[in-house]
């Protein structure tokens, strides 16, 4: 079986990302990322299907299609899901990095211990009647992300 290529096209990435090229030139490049809070679910998908996202392995603790099924869930309809994360500057040739997820809306107990519940491993976890908010450490493993 081949080897899936991760995408190095910063240029489509950002745009995908940001809707415009980030400017990556200068000394200051090499140690430089750019944070994203408002990724919507859609570019996600984008994201995944044009390999800048390195699958299941590039972010160990929960693979990018379970975020996806998550967020595509018939129980978060009415809510409007966001996910972070950052780009690093193309010297670092580093796939995209999803480090949180957030809901916003009208959020029922019921979903707010689902949500507790799903991402309770997560870094840190926000829970209100208005948002829920889980990040994590890129890159640190969670054992039940099967079990969506």
């Amino acid at each position: 079986m081949r080897e899936p290529r991760l995408n190095l096209d910063s240029k489509t990435r950002d745009m995908l990302i940001f809707g415009k090229p980030l400017d990556w030139t200068g000394h200051e490049a090499i140690k430089r990322r750019a944070t994203f809070d408002q990724l919507q679910v859609q570019q996600l998908e984008q994201l995944i299907a044009q390999a800048f996202i390195d699958d299941d392995r590039q972010n160990l603790w929960i693979a990018p299609q379970n975020l996806v099924a998550y967020a595509r869930s018939p129980t978060l309809k009415a809510l409007n899901c966001y996910f972070e994360g950052y780009v690093a500057a193309p010297v670092w040739k580093q796939a995209v990095a999803i480090c949180g997820i957030r809901l916003e809306g009208n959020i029922s107990r019921e979903l707010r211990q689902a949500f507790y519940q799903w991402f309770e491993p997560a870094a840190t976890i926000e829970l209100s009647t208005v948002q829920l908010r889980a990040t994590w450490t890129w890159g640190v493993q969670i054992l039940n992300s099967e079990s969506l």
